[in-house]
């Protein structure tokens, strides 16, 4: 049973284990991106509506005890 990197040289070898590593990194760096991003996208959605619920608020306030 042969593997691609059988007939390889060692700089040709040495350039695809460091190519291999380097889509590896890539890949992580790519979902831990992914996943802040879907916090933030979280927390912003949260934060509007805390602030449209506080409008809301401070508008039946003043709404209701205006002097």
């Amino acid at each position: 049973m042969k593997n691609d990197t059988d007939n390889l040289t060692r700089e040709a070898y040495k350039k695809h284990i460091k190519d291999s590593h380097n889509k590896h990194i890539n890949k992580e760096d790519k979902q831990k991106f992914e996943y802040t991003n879907s916090g933030l996208k979280r927390k912003l959605n949260w934060t509007i509506f805390l602030l449209i619920i506080g409008i809301i608020i401070v508008y039946l306030v003043l709404f209701f005890f205006n002097p």
